[in-house]
């Protein structure tokens, strides 16, 4: 059975579909030699792309992707490269195990199973998506013929409106990815380019993320590939790519400043960056690969609310490369949970909450479950992407939390087991000479303390805590902590920690359950634009030397105040020493 039934179905319809191939290599390639305009992806096929070069796919529109899973799947990348992909044509996916045993890939073949998707199974025969006729809206006859959508009309208006309308208004681009956000804003600034002398700066965390908005300029304005990120017009008018540190720090010259995937850049970096230009215009990706985007703009509405009262909200809903109610987007935003949301619930003083240890096997069993708690991560935490989906379902030293009132999940907690690590390595970290993946706290402890104790002890590391806006101020991330700490034990494990972006309000609420901060990191997390700050607490008197290295600490940190962290915001943790030096004693 050859694909062509399937690819007449997604050509006449401008749509992609999800196709899984099972059988050997050989019966697959010869499906896969089939297909024209074909990217091969696999570490394990002479002629494949290799996954860690899929990186050069991202900017680019593809035509069908093979990705070859049979040594695993980067969830992540998987996401991104279907995000290329335009419609039309189909993403396959082969290799997969035919008897999976983990979690995740369990979840993953049942994904398969949605009506939505082909498969093509060596013994079992073909099936098919249901191939009915779709509805194509005028949006795909507007795509065709070069012109912006009606979304993308509205959003270059309002874009130029940010620049020509009252200072400190600026407009915020939200959408799912391939609505043409950066397309819109690329054809914003080409039009404002025509009509007068202006500096435009474009600023995104990756130069590749600007390349949609500076193509769609230049062809506008007709310009030549001179500079891939500066276009000159003949007037003067000047459109050109800074990196965000830079612009905070370097320039003064913008009357217009474009910020594509904001959610990417952190947040008080953007905060500096609308504090110092008066006409500024955001956009990011609601859901999608990255991860980033409904943390982040629930965060960010509110910074924008307090900084800026007229500021302008336009959501893109028409895709642009694809068609409406595409089944690859479908089954993408299923299968990864892209638009999961917390439950929408009020405390109820009445009702008890349940706290529970949850086994990833529950989970995937459960799927509005899963869902929940999922929805509730991303809702709360800056960064979340498809692969922490992956590390929740598969990884065994990974301890899962639920606060749950009416068997609602309303607060959740990952920890991370950590540590046990052979005496010969833990001597090569303490001597900075090697690094092992993950144990960030053991590994952090053992090279900031030289004390390679804290490398041959279990310990646990609380990557994540999240709880409903409803049902903070109750103690229910308290009592998740309380009951991390309580399983620990039990475990015989001797010492829990975490390690986060320092804020007062984290640090006394993590000081406040009895954890000492023992090391503050000399670089900016790139995620939350804090310091790291590791804070510990024993659960047996095997470390009970724990609160000598916070002696030490601070000690250390009321000199480096002067020179490490000169530059602490004054709402940051330990706005001085004299404030950390009292408030333990």
């Amino acid at each position: 059975m050859s694909f062509q039934q399937l690819l007449q179905s997604a050509t006449r319809h401008f749509i992609r579909y999800p196709v899984l191939l099972r059988g050997d290599q050989n019966w697959c390639l010869s499906h896969l030699n089939q297909l024209e305009n074909l990217t091969l992806v696999s570490d394990n096929i002479d002629g494949g792309m290799s996954w860690k070069q899929t990186k050069a796919l991202l900017g680019q529109d593809c035509f069908h992707v093979a990705l070859d899973i049979s040594e695993g799947l980067d969830a992540e990348r998987l996401c991104a490269i279907a995000g290329c992909i335009r419609g039309g044509s189909l993403l396959i996916l082969f290799g997969l195990s035919e008897s999976p045993t983990d979690n995740f890939f369990l979840r993953l073949c049942n994904m398969f199973n949605q009506k939505t998707v082909a498969v093509f199974c060596q013994q079992e025969g073909v099936r098919l998506p249901a191939l009915a006729d779709l509805c194509v809206g005028e949006s795909v006859k507007e795509r065709q013929d070069g012109q912006p959508t009606n979304d993308q009309e509205i959003a270059i208006q309002s874009v130029k409106k940010v620049l020509g309308g009252h200072r400190r208004r600026p407009c915020l681009l939200t959408a799912d990815r391939g609505r043409g956000k950066s397309s819109a804003m690329g054809m914003a600034a080409a039009s404002i380019l025509c009509e007068k002398k202006t500096s435009i700066v474009v600023t995104s965390p990756r130069k590749a993320n600007v390349e949609t908005l500076f193509s769609h300029a230049r062809n506008l304005l007709e310009l030549s590939l001179d500079k891939p990120y500066e276009l000159v017009t003949s007037s003067g008018g000047r459109l050109r790519y800074v990196a965000p540190d830079q612009l905070i720090r370097d320039v003064s010259d913008a009357d217009f400043v474009l910020v594509d995937e904001a959610a990417a850049i952190p947040l008080p970096m953007l905060e500096r960056l609308l504090s110092k230009f008066s006409r500024i215009c955001f956009s990011t990706t609601e859901h999608g690969y990255e991860g980033t985007g409904k943390g982040f703009t629930t965060r960010f509405r509110a910074l924008l609310d307090a900084r800026c009262k007229g500021w302008k909200e336009v959501t893109l809903h028409q895709p642009i490369r694809w068609a409406e109610s595409d089944p690859l987007e479908l089954w993408l935003s299923d299968t990864f949970l892209f638009d999961c949301e917390p439950a929408l619930v009020a405390f109820d003083e009445a009702s008890p909450i349940d706290y529970r240890i949850v086994e990833p096997r529950q989970l995937l069993g459960d799927e509005a479950q899963l869902r929940s708690l999922f929805g509730l991560l991303i809702s709360a935490h800056y960064q979340t992407s498809p692969n922490d989906l992956k590390h929740i379902l598969n990884d065994a030293s990974c301890t899962i939390l639920t606060a749950n009132q009416n068997d609602v999940v309303v607060g959740a907690l990952l920890a991370q087991k950590e540590g046990e690590i052979s005496d010969v390595i833990a001597d090569k970290i303490v001597a900075g000479e090697r690094r092992v993946r993950g144990h960030l706290l053991a590994q952090g402890l053992g090279f900031y303390t030289g004390d390679s104790t804290f490398l041959s002890l279990p310990c646990l590391r609380v990557s994540r805590v999240a709880v409903l806006p409803s049902f903070r101020r109750h103690g229910v991330a308290s009592q998740l902590v309380k009951l991390c700490e309580q399983t620990g034990a039990k475990k015989n494990v001797p010492l829990i920690g975490t390690s986060f972006g320092a804020t007062s309000e984290l640090f006394s609420f993590w000081r406040g359950l009895g954890f000492l901060p023992i090391k503050m990191g000399t670089q900016r997390d790139s995620a939350s634009g804090h310091y790291s700050l590791l804070m510990t607490r024993g659960l047996d008197d095997s470390v009970n030397h724990l609160p000598l290295y916070h002696d030490l600490f601070e000690i250390n940190f009321s000199k480096q105040l002067a020179e490490q962290f000169f530059d602490l915001e004054p709402r940051s943790l330990l706005l001085s020493s004299l404030r950390l030096l009292h408030v333990f004693h």
